[in-house]
């Protein structure tokens, strides 16, 4: 689930991939002012002890990770903030411990001081045990990942948070592709809104995105006109896996992200 260094050359945007390896850090691309960097973690095998992980958490992280009832998500979690730090630390030149994040209104969490310009904006997204980080220097980014299962109360989430044009859409598709069609709406809408920074306080159904498998990533409507600017891109990825990155706006992107 991962290629590394493959990129997509996008007229201004370069798209890079990698799948996570500690050796990497050694070879950690440059972070260039018109690329996005998405990671892919496999958090069951970051490839580092687990005591190294923990070492790299600060005192909240720590918390946080204490208060997970399982020692499965205990880890999980310290591999993927570890890691989180990892990359952070060689964009930034320093060391993990000392990478420090501070928090928006709604919880999104960004870089509490950053002496080199331009900024290095990221985010997160776990799924079972797989986690992408999206990393870049052009503006406010989301990314969501979600494993694609079938649930009883999917028609009545989809009533509940999906616009009417997205409903329509969603009933239209074939029975065998409906699931499908609901996560890919699902990541598109998580993106965005993670993107955006206002989490729940964005009204799901106050825009509207295409969902139709193998369709192009496109927000069709939105109540706010920043929402409506932003540039939304699907990250085409092994079935059971979708997942979605909304970027602050940017011309001239026009193909799907892949992961091979």
């Amino acid at each position: 689930m991962g290629e590394k260094n493959a990129a997509i050359d996008m007229d201004t945007l370069n798209i890079v991939f990698n799948r996570w390896g500690i050796g990497d850090l050694h070879t950690l691309p440059p972070l260039g002012g018109s690329e996005v960097h998405i990671w892919h973690l496999d958090m069951d095998d970051p490839g580092i002890a687990p005591a190294s992980l923990y070492s790299l958490l600060d005192v909240d992280e720590c918390a946080r990770c204490a208060r997970l009832r399982m020692d499965t998500l205990q880890y999980r979690f310290a591999a993927r903030h570890g890691v989180l730090r990892l990359l952070l630390g060689s964009y930034m030149g320093v060391a993990p411990e000392a990478v420090c994040f501070a928090y928006g209104e709604r919880g999104k969490p960004a870089l509490a001081a950053q002496d080199a310009a331009p900024r290095i904006f990221f985010n997160m997204s776990d799924a079972d045990h797989h986690a992408l980080f999206a990393l870049t220097r052009m503006g406010e980014i989301g990314v969501d990942l979600e494993l694609a299962a079938p649930f009883d109360d999917m028609p009545s989430v989809a009533s509940a948070h999906f616009s009417p044009n997205e409903q329509a859409q969603l009933a239209a598709l074939p029975d065998d592709v409906r699931t499908a069609g609901f996560y890919t709406c699902w990541t598109r809408k998580e993106a965005i809104i993670k993107c955006a920074g206002g989490g729940l306080a964005i009204p799901l159904d106050s825009f509207s995105v295409t969902l139709t498998p193998g369709q192009p990533a496109v927000i069709l409507e939105a109540d706010d006109p920043h929402i409506q600017a932003l540039t939304l891109r699907e990250i085409v990825l092994p079935v059971p896996f979708v997942a979605a990155c909304a970027v602050a706006p940017l011309p001239h992107l026009h193909s799907s992200l892949r992961l091979p």
